[in-house]
């Protein structure tokens, strides 16, 4: 006589299988995480960061910079500035 099988899986089959999954699920996520890191390491950085300043002279002045705003609160498009 021959035995059929059942295709799920035994009852006590799930902790070790659920188990195995999770141990699997840790190896591709942290595989992933360094495969990443390598390909941004190897890749580098730019040797060095541009200056955007560098060679620029910079005003000097006997006096502070005097700086006006003009604000306005209109939303239909009247130039009438707040406080006026």
């Amino acid at each position: 006589m021959s035995t059929i099988k059942s295709a799920s899986p035994a009852p006590d089959d799930a902790p070790s299988r659920a188990k195995r999954e999770l141990v699997l699920l840790a190896v591709a996520v942290l595989a992933f995480v360094g495969l990443s890191v390598g390909a941004l390491v190897l890749m580098g950085r730019p040797p060095t960061v541009r200056d955007p300043l560098k060679g620029v002279a910079l005003p000097v002045g006997e006096r502070p910079l005097a700086l006006t705003l003009v604000h306005t609160n209109d939303t239909w498009g009247y130039l009438e500035v707040c406080g006026g």
